[in-house]
């Protein structure tokens, strides 16, 4: 009887996919804004329905405003973008240049009346410029060669380090307060902290873009499965601090089944806990391990040697090595209709995971799933932890401004562009993304849209494993691969030029750093 609902579930959840479709030089001072009416109206949703704690670091501008430069007049100039290439999610799209067709698309008009916002503001054409290949590379050749083609750069976090190492971009701190405020809600506050050294910031991560919140690392939950097999309630366990590694492993153990009979477990059967094994490094930030802290005169150093790193990574290798628990969806035979991805959404979304491990990017996919489901943070290693942790995607995007500019286009102005378009990320594009995509639309329930607040509350950006020095980003993929705790001897085959690494970069910013 259960195969036969679970093969009628399969069949109505493909009728719903196939019927949905799917060093800076600007001193100008502004003066204090007076208001600003340029937003055009989005559906926004209540604040108290969706939002539980105060202070939530995604709703509300805390007190701050937009303080646009005086007088600034652009003369409809163009303001090239220059962004990375499509990685599955469109980045490009944040920077819509057109509504789209009868109203389909919430996030492209959001981020059109955006741009009219800013041209509305500042006078001035927004383009974003898909980079052909890197953007580390295309942006060093164009800075280095003076050509001014782009006046602000967004590039992955991981690569942005690299391009500011070569002195191509400007020190975000050295611009006025009412220029750029760096401490303003519309920018991640925690990688403005994590992400400086020596009291300088060369780029930043914020509400410029929703791509890095596409990318964050959570956990989906088949609701209809665990009311099938009465599993204990999940979101009570993140409510009481008891969301832990263990925790997880107790609900997904003894689910891997061999669903369609063949003698394997492969992409056709039924897993307690589907993830990759690169996973295991998400787990390792959730778990509240650090690959790098700062020391007092905000420089990096590296963080790993310790006890509660090989607790934290024994911990997770129970979850991960538990073949009666677990399934690496990488592993996976490839179907060549499929993406690995695709083929994740695909066993998800036919109630044959209990729980995955995806980017939010994911769980937006699968909103046209027949059975409930939830969305869950990233637990914590033990109950000694006590705060969750999320580290978002490697590929997530973050913007800077060039150190080279063409004439049409001050120092001054692009701080202004960035900040205002950080802004208008935040009270207009923000707002469409958050309240009414994923927690009017992908969100089933209100603990689900309790969860999101709880995990992008807890986003965490590390110094180290964002800059990857010596490749200590990685150090952990042989323990999740082979499914054994090898990290002494990975991380003594790395930690000198890793070391090396970060003397380095602290060398290239000395004439920058410990600013007066």
């Amino acid at each position: 009887m259960r195969s036969y609902v679970r093969i009628l579930c399969m069949l109505l959840a493909l009728v719903m996919v196939l019927s949905c479709g799917l060093v800076a030089c600007g001193n100008k001072k502004p003066k204090e804004n007076e208001g600003n009416d340029n937003e055009e109206p989005t559906e926004e949703l209540p604040p108290e329905e969706y939002t539980k704690i105060p202070g939530h670091t995604m709703k509300g501008m805390h007190g701050y405003k937009l303080e646009p430069v005086e007088g600034l007049n652009l003369n409809n100039a163009d303001f090239n973008i220059l962004v990375p290439q499509d990685s599955g999610w469109v980045v490009s799209r944040d920077f819509a240049t057109e509504r789209s067709e009868k109203g389909a698309d919430v996030i492209q008009d959001a981020a059109y009346n955006r741009v009219v916002a800013l041209k509305d503001l500042y006078h001035v054409n927004v383009k974003a410029i898909t980079a052909t290949s890197s953007v580390v590379n295309e942006a060093k050749t164009d800075i280095e060669g003076q050509l001014g083609t782009y006046s602000l750069v967004l590039c992955p976090v991981t690569d942005i380090g690299s391009l500011s190492l070569d002195g191509n971009l400007c020190d975000l701190t050295e611009f006025d307060e009412e220029e750029i405020q760096l401490n303003a809600p519309w920018y991640n506050q925690n990688f403005v902290s994590n992400m400086s050294i020596g009291g300088r910031l060369f780029y930043v991560i914020g509400d410029f873009s929703i791509i890095d919140n596409e990318g964050i690392s959570v956990l989906q939950y088949n609701l209809d499965l665990f009311d099938e097999y009465g599993l204990d309630n999940p979101y009570t366990m993140v409510h009481n601090k008891k969301w832990t590694f263990d925790a997880l492993h107790k609900l997904c153990k003894g689910y891997v089944n061999d669903f369609d009979g063949n003698g394997t477990i492969d992409q056709y059967d039924e897993f307690g806990f589907l993830t990759a094994a690169s996973n295991i490094l998400f787990f390792m930030t959730s778990g509240g391990v650090r690959y790098a802290e700062k020391d007092g005169d905000d420089l990096p150093y590296l963080a790993l040697s310790n006890s509660r790193t090989i607790e934290v990574l024994d911990k997770g290798l129970k979850l991960f090595a538990d073949s009666t628990a677990t399934a690496y969806f990488d592993d996976f035979k490839k179907d060549p209709a499929f993406t690995i991805y695709e083929a994740a959404n695909k066993i998800f979304m036919e109630n044959r995971a209990l729980v995955r491990q995806c980017s939010m990017y994911r769980i937006t996919q699968t909103r046209s799933m027949v059975s409930d489901f939830g969305i869950l943070p990233l637990p914590m290693a033990d109950t000694d932890q006590q705060e969750y942790y999320h580290m978002y995607s490697f590929a997530s995007p973050a913007v800077a401004i060039p150190s080279y500019l063409k004439k049409e286009i001050s120092y001054s102005a692009a701080a202004a562009v960035l900040e205002a378009l950080s802004y208008y990320g935040r009270s207009i594009l923000l707002t469409a993304y958050y309240d009414v995509v994923l927690k009017g639309r992908v969100a089933r329930d209100d603990d689900s849209r309790e969860m999101l607040d709880v995990i992008f509350d807890s986003s965490y950006f590390d110094i180290g494993c964002c800059n990857n020095f010596g490749g200590i980003s990685y150090v952990f993929n042989s323990s999740g691969a082979n499914k054994l705790n090898t990290f002494s001897s990975d991380y003594a085959a790395i930690k000198d030029v890793a070391e090396a690494k970060i003397e380095d970069y602290i060398d290239n910013w000395s004439k920058f750093l410990l600013k007066a």
